[in-house]
């Protein structure tokens, strides 16, 4: 009952002017990604029922056209202001990270400012570092928070020791990471990340809006549900950084182990050597490369999940994302070694460079360009998969369903939602860090057509070009 109390008093609100100090209207869904309207936009908030008893939907009414959603659908409404802020003080003051090495103690301040299910905190202790690779090298610094125990920051994620602050210095819309994971959300993908936009400082200093999410890990606020214990959480990265690690025996794979932490595992007594640990999940991914190329008993599908590939796949090929060309920031996870599982790939991250982002800088991103090209070494893993006749059948069929279906749609008209929401603060974070069209009359909204125009052709060049757009030729499936 507490919803539609909610979804009352957010339209009562409306209707009588108490919005004059708010700006947006906000719905945050379940299982699903928040939607925003300017309140300018609104002429009314009217209810209506699908089945003729009581209220069951909310009706957003902007001139001509209106968005309805089930208010069983619908965990928060409200009015906001503004995005959260995060002010970031570490003890020693610093200006900045210099790295992902050295942990910098210290408080942290959450201000809500009315943003629907964040958690208010107030000088809490945590620690900060750098994280991620080539975006630490930027000007403006990605970030990893550490509680002592396991936090709430806001209701669409698990209290977590670990959350993600993402910099996205090079994205000049500051949403392609968030559309990425609408995307794959849409596509019921698990273990996909949530994005909270915010503005953080640093010492006082502003450094701008970032995008709150969960850090990727198992037993964590991200792959949640696998014992660490029997589970395995994998990285393939041609970065090869991580203590565990190897080469794939066919395709040469750089395949890190990204959870858990063998060594820990032995402290523990869950496992007597790592090494031999390690050596027990190479020859389990070896079932994989194995069944690709049809040696073997077994089926590539009844080893790798066949659903979570094709959409984890068209999610990356939508979004023009060629981390998995290289490979790189690409995961998979099993719940447990042996046939009784199977590997699926995700969670999706990392898609700053994507998009309208190539390898020339922003603006170079084709949307005619196929996605595995070049030399990396996911070519040949991925070309063996992509020309097999049942994964074009199951990507066929999961496109029609994606583009004709509607849901492209819904994530056009999110990235208008979201875009609205984030404005403002891509506005001042311009005037810190000046996106590459600084001498637009109003870059942030060209930025977001160019991305809704890139995606439009990207999407009519899946439905028309050979092999989806994946690779350019003919592709013979190994045998």
């Amino acid at each position: 009952m507490n919803k539609y109390i909610i979804a009352l008093a957010a339209a009562t609100s409306l209707c009588f002017g108490a919005s004059a100090q708010s700006t947006h209207l906000r719905l945050d869904l379940k299982n699903s990604h928040a939607v925003s309207y300017p309140i300018s936009d609104i002429d009314s908030i009217t209810y209506s029922s699908a089945k003729g008893n009581g209220m069951s939907h909310l009706n957003v009414n902007m001139g001509k056209k209106a968005e309805q959603y089930s208010l069983d659908n619908i965990n928060v409404c409200a009015l906001t202001n503004d995005i959260p802020v995060i002010d970031l003080v570490t003890d020693d003051g610093i200006y900045d990270v210099a790295d992902k090495v050295n942990w910098h103690p210290g408080k942290i301040t959450v201000t809500t400012n009315g943003y629907p299910g964040m958690e208010a905190l107030d000088g809490m202790a945590f620690q900060l570092r750098g994280r991620g690779n080539s975006t630490l090298g930027y000007p403006k610094k990605p970030y990893r928070i550490k509680f002592d125990k396991k936090t709430a920051i806001h209701s669409s994620m698990l209290k977590a020791k670990n959350y993600a602050l993402i910099a996205n210095y090079i994205d000049p819309t500051n949403m392609r990471n968030t559309v990425a994971f609408e995307i794959a959300r849409s596509l019921d993908l698990p273990y996909t990340n949530h994005s909270i936009p915010v503005w953080v400082t640093l010492n006082g200093n502003d450094k701008g809006l970032y995008m709150l999410t969960e850090k990727i890990g198992l037993n964590s606020g991200s792959v949640y549900d696998i014992d660490e214990e029997k589970g395995i959480l994998f990285e393939m990265d041609t970065y090869f950084d991580e203590d565990y690690k190897f080469r794939s025996e066919i395709y040469n794979m750089p395949v890190n182990v990204k959870d858990p932490d063998f060594a820990e595992l032995q402290e523990d007594g869950v496992i007597s050597d790592p090494d031999e640990y390690l050596n027990l999940w190479k020859e389990d991914f070896s079932r994989i490369e194995n069944a690709m190329k049809l040696k073997g008993d077994e089926d590539l599908w009844d080893v790798l999940d066949l659903n979570t590939t094709v959409n984890f796949l068209l999610v990356y090929n939508l979004t023009g994302n060629c981390e998995v060309h290289h490979p790189k920031s690409t995961y998979l996870h099993k719940t447990e070694l042996g046939s009784s599982a199977k590997y699926s790939f995700c969670p999706v991250w990392d898609f700053d460079w994507a998009y309208t982002y190539g390898d020339g800088g922003e603006g170079s991103g084709s949307s005619t360009g196929y996605l595995f090209k070049g030399t990396g070494l996911g070519n040949n893993f991925f070309r063996d998969i992509v020309a097999r006749d049942d994964f074009r059948e199951a990507f066929a069929k999961a496109w029609d369903d994606f583009y004709k279906g509607g849901k492209f749609n819904e994530i056009l008209s999110f990235i208008d939602s979201y875009s609205s929401l984030i404005a403002p603060a891509a506005a001042d974070n311009y005037d810190i860090w000046p996106p590459f069209n600084s001498g637009s009359d109003d870059p942030f909204a060209d930025n977001i057509s160019s991305l809704k125009k890139w995606l439009q052709e990207r999407a009519e060049f899946i439905s028309t070009a050979d092999n989806f757009g994946f690779f350019a030729g003919t592709l013979t499936p190994p045998g």
